[in-house]
């Protein structure tokens, strides 16, 4: 109900307008990622492996039409675009929460682990718009990956006896 040119009165110009979608969609993702976590096991390994189910929450959404900041990344040739950077600067500290997860969870290179989980995210992501069965058998192999990469990383997980 807007007209467009009281858009671009307001925001200066279609980068800014795209900038600030991103920005929005980062907000409202990390508010909406971190209320997720809130069911998260209290174990650090198990928080760790809990951001992939959170993960399929995401893509069984109805909402989910992909990812906003793979999508600017990919649409936005210019690396100095003001929405690219914004969209890399979501991925840079979802990579960081990664790291603080796996050096928590007693990660041996916390930055190595949270670069190979967002390489596992980043590819469940794409699976679910481009896969007939809307990313669960990527997601089902990328909680096998991140399992088995957390073993190497940490070690084998501590038995209750």
């Amino acid at each position: 109900g807007v007209a467009k040119q009281s858009l671009y009165d307001h925001f200066g110009g279609k980068d800014a307008i795209i900038e600030a979608y991103v920005r929005e969609q980062d907000a409202a993702f990390s508010a909406w990622f971190t209320g997720q976590m809130a069911d998260a096991p209290p174990d650090p390994r198990g928080r760790l492996l809990h951001t992939l189910d959170v993960l399929g929450r995401f893509i069984a959404g109805e909402a989910f039409c992909g990812c906003v900041f793979l999508g600017a990344i990919e649409e936005l040739a210019d690396a100095a675009h003001p929405a690219r950077r914004a969209a890399w600067g979501h991925k840079r500290a979802f990579r960081d929460a990664l790291a603080a997860l796996a050096r928590d969870a007693g990660a041996a290179e916390p930055a190595l682990l949270a670069e190979q989980r967002s390489l596992l995210v980043d590819g469940v992501l794409i699976a679910a718009r481009a896969d007939e069965h809307d990313g669960q058998r990527a997601l089902a192999a990328a909680k096998a990956a991140a399992g088995a990469l957390l073993a190497v990383a940490a070690g084998p997980a501590p038995t209750n006896r």
